[in-house]
């Protein structure tokens, strides 16, 4: 979490933009589902539907399995 230190500038208002334009925002990482999750809410809060990090259940990337979950 540490390393969490800033947004690029502009991307926290465009985010919330397509958000306004009614866009559905999710976040697919093949960093640690428990890590992934509140490092996203810190640097955006509520910005994205569905943040999936890595876990057994699914493959990891570039296998779709995240996307078709």
């Amino acid at each position: 979490m540490e390393s969490v230190n800033r947004v690029f500038d502009g991307m926290q208002e465009t985010l919330i933009e397509l958000k306004n334009r009614g866009y559905i925002l999710t976040v697919l990482s093949n960093k640690k589902d428990h890590y992934v999750k509140p490092i996203i809410s810190t640097a955006f809060g509520d910005i994205f539907s569905l943040v999936i990090g890595r876990s057994p259940e699914r493959a990891s990337k570039p296998a779709p399995d995240g996307i078709f979950y």
